[in-house]
């Protein structure tokens, strides 16, 4: 098994306030609350470097005033997922989380932050090791968990049975298992709509969690499948 992710637990929160700069937090309104600034500064970086590569703007910047940030998934008590969205067309959404001063990367971002929201969903809810893999997954979404789903529990039939007639043989399944030093590995497959695109197409992530004894995430992978589309019913 291969972990792309995480091979070691990194810093990886960061204070609200410090995160905006004044020249950026100039460009805001003043009625904007600090996480929604906050959001709107990890956004605008990452975003910026991936148009520069994929989707120039005019003069390749992404200004915070121009990203739409709102309500995320609700997903734990005390924690706030904010989505948001960049000014390009058919661009992904962005998910940062939100944990009193600080915030961290989640889904959309090249390298979500996962290690320190594992330990903030295990602060504040103590759920099972399988709980809380689905939780991660969600908030690990590329597409900006608008629309995402495990597998096994389909929200509509005719997607699960869409993947199901696509799905590769060697596709893993999803299983949870403890290794014998302790530790739990939990393995899901995600399905997830790219809701901005033209196609509205999905896809389909295998997520492995690796967790020690204690609960705390170790290292994490995902797999995606190919796009695929949903027949619209005659």
């Amino acid at each position: 098994m291969i972990y792309a992710f995480m091979r070691h637990a990194r810093a990886c929160c960061r204070l609200l306030m410090p995160c905006v700069g004044a020249g950026w937090a100039a460009a805001l309104v003043a009625q904007d609350p600090p996480a929604n600034r906050a959001a709107r500064t990890l956004i605008a970086s990452q975003a910026a470097s991936q148009f520069g590569v994929w989707q120039p703007a005019s003069d390749g910047r992404v200004t915070l005033e121009d990203i739409q940030v709102g309500p995320g998934p609700s997903l734990v008590s005390g924690i706030n997922v904010l989505r948001g969205i960049p000014p390009r067309d058919h661009w992904h959404p962005y998910l940062v989380v939100v944990r009193g001063d600080t915030v961290c990367a989640a889904g959309g971002f090249t390298s979500p932050e996962l290690a320190c929201l594992a330990r903030w969903v295990r602060e504040s809810q103590s759920p099972q090791t399988a709980t809380l893999a689905r939780i991660l997954a969600i908030l690990a979404d590329e597409n900006g968990a608008v629309r995402v789903f495990p597998a096994a529990e389909p929200e509509a039939k005719e997607i699960s049975e869409a993947w199901l007639r696509r799905r590769p043989q060697n596709w893993p399944q999803d299983t949870s298992l403890t290794t014998p030093e302790g530790d739990t590995v939990v393995r899901i497959t995600m399905l997830s709509q790219q809701t901005r695109s033209y196609e509205q197409a999905w896809r389909a992530f295998a997520y492995d969690f690796h967790f020690d004894s204690s609960g705390r995430l170790l290292v994490w992978s995902r797999r995606p499948s190919e796009l695929f589309g949903v027949p619209h019913p005659r």
